[in-house]
């Protein structure tokens, strides 16, 4: 059903911008871990899960780029987030 819809076009258009703006959140991203670094905290002043996030949303960032670089023919929408997520 999926493929289906995404066969005959969705109601979503991708914003044409979508790849600056993914980069752009990235660098901002990559900012914030260099001004923490430069901070100089111990891992008992930072929030282990809120690093864990920013880690996370990094790597969602990074495929969001690869997947929007590459031919959506020869991408498969699953793999990426199988490959992070869940393996054993």
């Amino acid at each position: 059903m999926i493929f289906s819809a995404m066969k005959h076009g969705s109601r979503h258009e991708i914003p044409a911008d979508l790849r600056a703006r993914l980069e752009t959140a990235r660098l901002e991203l990559l900012a914030l871990f260099r001004a923490l670094d430069r901070m100089d905290l111990s891992p008992a002043e930072i929030p282990q899960h809120l690093i864990r996030q920013l880690f996370q949303l990094d790597a969602d960032y990074a495929e969001a780029r690869y997947g929007h670089s590459t031919n959506p023919p020869a991408v498969s929408m699953l793999k990426p987030c199988c490959a992070t997520r869940w393996l054993p």
